[in-house]
Formats: C-alpha cells, sequence, structure tokens
C-alpha cells in the first residue's frame, strides 16, 4: 500500500507530498528557472474505473535520507488495478 493524500478536484498540490488522485483532472505544475523564465507543464489525468493516480512535485519518501539523495522534479503515475500494470 502506498500512503499518500487525497487530492481532491479543487486542491492545489503542494511540493514534497505524495497525492492519490482518484478522479480525472489537470495539474498544473510551474517551475521558474534561473534565467527568470517560467517551465509551465498540465498533467492530464484520465482516472477510469479501477485505477488510480499518484502526483508529487520534488518528492523524497521520508525512508530516503535527505543526506545524498536529490528530489524527484515530477512524480506521476497511473496504476491500472485490473490489468495489473502501470
Amino acid at each position: 500500500m502506498i500512503k499518500a493524500s487525497k487530492l481532491n478536484n479543487f486542491d492545489t498540490p503542494k511540493r514534497t507530498a505524495l497525492y492519490k488522485v482518484v478522479n480525472s483532472r489537470d495539474i498544473l505544475v510551474e517551475e521558474k528557472q534561473q534565467d527568470g523564465s517560467m517551465d509551465q507543464v498540465i498533467l492530464e489525468y484520465c482516472v477510469k474505473e479501477g485505477n488510480i493516480g499518484y502526483f508529487a512535485k520534488e518528492y523524497r519518501p521520508a525512508s530516503v535520507k535527505k543526506e545524498g539523495a536529490k528530489v524527484i522534479d515530477i512524480t506521476a503515475i497511473m496504476l491500472d488495478c485490473e490489468k495489473k500494470c502501470v
């Protein structure tokens, strides 16, 4: 079992938290670059019955020590529990 907070349709995901996406929705991810420009990505989650999505921005699992570890910029996963695949 993956420990994650449920992300409701109108919630804005916060950094460093892992979320479970149970309804279809778009998630906007923005990142300011060193040159002042802004990168934007829209992730479209199309959740069908029996599927579970996961999302995180700048996530590092609690079981991974901070020392020497980097965070993952964007974690985006869709599990198909019926077909047992990612």
